[in-house]
């Protein structure tokens, strides 16, 4: 063990750079959070996406559907104390997306919706308009181009 206090491990160095990743999300939103969210509240085409996990503009894939209890089972993990993210998880369907990105592998994401019905092998896009659902849960509402 040294006394260097810049000597960190490779865990710390991934999870520093995901919070940074998750700030730089929040500031992406920025003012089109606020103006975004009135925007979508009533839309049908609305989906919910953590903002790690949220790239506006780019193309994605539906390259799976979770089970409706897995579904359940995320949402409810991401409860604390009274804040949720959805008022009723059983309500919603959640899908693996995969962004269509310049790497040879597209990067995964989890994206929920109460509304919009999705598919297997569907093409869509997140709008660059966004809304904090939950800011201190870093989940953002947004609508599909």
């Amino acid at each position: 063990m040294t006394n260097d206090p810049y000597d960190s491990t490779d865990d710390s160095r991934r999870s520093l750079a995901k919070r940074g990743t998750v700030a730089a999300g929040a500031l992406a939103l920025g003012t089109g959070a606020l103006a975004g969210t009135a925007a979508t509240q009533d839309d049908e085409e609305e989906v919910v996406i953590f903002t790690e996990d949220y790239i506006p503009g780019a193309d994605f894939d539906v390259v799976g559907e979770l089970e409706q209890g897995s579904t359940i089972d995320i949402l409810q993990s991401f409860d604390v104390t009274e804040e949720t993210v959805v008022d009723d998880p059983s309500d919603w369907d959640s899908y693996i997306i995969q962004y269509d990105i310049d790497a040879d592998a597209g990067i995964l994401a989890v994206l929920f919706t109460e509304e919009v019905e999705l598919s297997v092998g569907d093409s869509e896009t997140m709008s660059e308009d966004a809304g904090f659902r939950n800011s201190r849960l870093s989940a953002v509402e947004v609508n599909l181009d």
